[in-house]
């Protein structure tokens, strides 16, 4: 194992960037604010997801399977957020399976 690699059970090098926590009392313009700080924003199907999208924030949500309706028309969720992908399940409750084609929109 080269000196770069980080072992096995070890925290990613790039946790420390989502360690930032909203206080339990911010509200939306908080909240919008904290957004505006981040490049991508990663999320399931929330609040989050859709305020993101709304700032224009590059945003990837992630979608159990089967999706909400809004999502299952769209183009790859472009239709309601033109920075934002969908990333959806092939098999109901398979989380796992979306780490690849995760792993190829943060990387690609």
């Amino acid at each position: 194992m080269s000196n770069s690699e980080p072992r096995r059970g070890s925290p990613p090098r790039w946790r420390h960037r989502f360690e930032a926590e909203l206080p339990d009392e911010a509200d939306w313009s908080t909240t919008a604010r904290w957004l505006l700080s981040c490049d991508l924003v990663i999320s399931a199907d929330t609040a989050l997801a859709h305020l993101s999208g709304a700032l224009g924030i590059p945003v990837v949500v992630v979608l159990p399977r089967p999706a909400d309706w809004r999502w299952s028309y769209g183009i790859q969720g472009r239709r309601w957020y033109p920075r934002c992908t969908t990333i959806k399940q092939v098999n109901c409750g398979d989380w796992d399976s979306l780490l690849p084609q995760l792993n190829a929109q943060l990387f690609s």
